[in-house]
């Protein structure tokens, strides 16, 4: 597959919730469309897990994940971090597990409900718990720092 081909996309209605303190789910509407998204308000670490299988296509070099969301400021900056792992045959899914979580801190968008699109990267291997082609996986994703409420619009992983 070459770089920059979609691999997986996820929507905010494909998220598991992982703790009681759960994620809210809305809508942003105007004259012409409705969008649901994730809040994520401040400082709540929360993470939000999504499952998917990794396409037949992936080559092994690495993926780009694109985070899609909007802002209620437009100053400022936020955090992301994010994280995958293989869900292996035989594996409990009741137990604690870890992620490897690669982070990034972008500036909000220039206006209030724009479209922010930023990318964190993982290199093929240990980085990213060695997530192969067909592969069942999860990734977890959460908001670490900055102030207003995010909203999530979805994930988009593509090879690197």
């Amino acid at each position: 597959m070459a770089s920059g081909d979609n691999l997986v996309f996820f929507h905010p209605w494909d998220a598991r919730q992982l703790t009681a303190a759960y994620t809210n789910v809305g809508l942003l509407t105007s004259a012409t469309s409705v969008e649901r998204f994730l809040v994520l308000e401040p400082f709540n670490t929360n993470p939000i897990a999504f499952n998917g299988i990794m396409s037949e296509y992936y080559s092994g070099g690495g993926v780009t994940c694109t985070i899609v969301w909007t802002h209620s400021a437009n100053t400022g900056t936020i955090g992301w971090s994010l994280g995958f792992r293989t869900l292996t045959l035989g594996e409990n899914l009741t137990s604690s597990h870890t992620y490897d979580y690669n982070s990034i801190a972008p500036t909000v968008p220039s206006q209030i409900n724009e479209v922010g699109y930023d990318d964190i990267t993982f290199t093929d291997g240990a980085d990213m718990d060695n997530v192969g082609a067909g592969d069942f996986f999860s990734i977890k994703i959460y908001r670490d720092s900055g102030s207003g409420t995010t909203r999530l619009l979805g994930i988009s992983i593509k090879e690197t």
